[in-house]
């Protein structure tokens, strides 16, 4: 799983988790906010950003996995968990299976009650909506495309000095 890392009092460590279209970058203006008050990781998850497109398991167990791996290869004994949307889910299913290493949560627009009571037409706009974006392109042929493509300028810079896209 790649990383950013941000130094901090080890301490306290701070784990943020994207949103699905999202990568770990996306939390450089809050960890920059936040300053040296904690040591802050922001992986990226399964994939998304620098991690490989894999076929396999995408679900909110696995991505939990992925996790209790992520804090066992860097000794992360506790951590306050921060989850955005579906990542919301994950940081809470991360704290109900391992809540002795979980400090604190934080989540932030948690997923959509569809995720939890799923009828057939919002369980088809989900997958939808998931297929779409397992599909979006990793390259572009020119910065205009990206800015076509992406619907703010913002985030076609994050993603195009981080690597999330490049031109060929």
């Amino acid at each position: 799983m790649s990383r950013v890392e941000w130094p901090g009092q080890r301490s306290s460590t701070l784990i943020f988790l994207h949103p699905s279209l999202g990568y770990g970058r996306i939390w450089e203006f809050m960890a920059e906010a936040i300053g040296d008050r904690f040591r802050i990781y922001a992986p990226d998850q399964r994939g998304h950003g620098q991690t490989d497109k894999a076929d396999g398991d995408y679900s909110a167990q696995e991505y939990v996995e992925d996790l209790a791996l992520f804090m066992q290869e860097l000794k992360i004994d506790r951590a306050v968990l921060v989850g955005h949307s579906l990542a919301g889910r994950v940081a809470q299913v991360f704290a109900a299976r391992y809540p002795q290493h979980v400090s604190a949560l934080g989540l932030i627009a948690g997923p959509h009650l569809s995720n939890f009571y799923g009828v057939r037409d919002s369980a088809r706009s989900v997958l939808e909506g998931a297929y779409g974006t397992i599909n979006y392109p990793d390259e572009f042929g020119s910065k205009e495309e990206a800015y076509a493509f992406y619907a703010t300028e913002k985030a076609v810079h994050s993603r195009s000095r981080y690597g999330a896209l490049s031109p060929n």
